[in-house]
This record gives structure tokens, sequence and C-alpha cells, in this order.
């Protein structure tokens, strides 16, 4: 997982928006990329985006801020 210009980029295809104002949970990051598994999510602040790592275990990437030409992001591994 990368970011690319404004997006969050994943080789495997395993992305998904994350649109609840309730914090991310396991089982509903788990949900969220098998009902719309993307490979590309285009990000803004704020933005929170569930993942399966490699070994299918679910997390989630929130963009807290860009800085010059980077993200800033928080990260939680929820498997």
């Amino acid at each position: 997982i990368y970011v690319h210009q404004s997006s969050l980029v994943s080789t495997a295809g395993k992305l998904a928006e994350w649109s609840s104002t309730d914090p991310p949970t396991a089982a509903g990051c788990r949900d969220a990329v098998r009902k719309s598994p993307q490979r590309e999510i285009t990000i803004v602040t704020q933005s929170v985006v569930c993942y399966l790592d490699g070994n299918g275990d679910p997390g989630y990437i929130t963009l807290t801020a860009w800085k010059d030409a980077s993200a800033v992001v928080d990260t939680a591994h929820l498997g």
C-alpha cells in the first residue's frame, strides 16, 4: 500500500473506503473490502481507508494531513 499523488494504492486491490463516523472495526473493514474491493482510492484529509494485509488481516489508514509533497497518516492494524 502506498500513496501516489492524491490516491492510496494497493497492488493487491484490497482497499475500501470507510464511510461510517464510527471507528472502523476488524469485522467492519473485512466486510467493506469484501463488498467493494478497490486498487486505488482518492484521499483527502481525514479520509479513512480499510485494507486487508497479505495475510487477510484488516486494518485502516487515516490521512491526517498533507505536508509538502508527503502524506501524514495514522494506521491501525485490527487483526
